[in-house]
């Protein structure tokens, strides 16, 4: 009985065992009237995916609501944050972007919400955008 239960102990720290981490999340616009950019500081599960963290942030300020459609193949589409929704026709979306401490420009994620996970001192973005961003 001892070892059953001292292999159950084992297993659950290895597999459950989850780091706290800082992070910190940032939404933007600069596009359009009513410019904002506000941040928090958070402390998450390491590796939790990010739209767990939105969520969360959503939890404790209401600048961070945010609206969107999940697609069963493709994961969550993030339609609008703090009450801006991207434009088809003014070619807006939200773009989720990292920023490194280095300076350097933000880089657009490969990973949508559903997929990306965070790791300790990420910090991650939501920049209202234009599609030029990808010329």
């Amino acid at each position: 009985m001892k070892l059953i239960v001292g292999c159950l102990v084992l297993a659950l720290s290895v597999c459950c065992n989850t780091q706290r981490v800082r992070i910190k999340y940032t939404i933007e616009n600069d596009l359009v009237d009513e410019k904002f950019s506000y941040s928090l500081d958070m402390y998450v599960n390491s590796r939790e995916k990010f739209l767990t963290v939105m969520h969360k942030a959503s939890a404790k300020d209401a600048h961070f609501h945010f609206n969107g459609t999940q697609y069963p193949q493709l994961g969550f589409f993030v339609e609008s944050i703090n009450g801006l929704a991207g434009d088809f026709t003014q070619e807006t979306f939200w773009a989720l972007l990292i920023r490194y401490d280095d300076g350097g420009p933000d880089c657009l994620s490969h990973l949508g919400v559903s997929s990306l996970r965070v790791n300790r001192y990420d910090h991650v973005v939501y920049r209202y955008s234009t599609y030029d961003i990808f010329n």
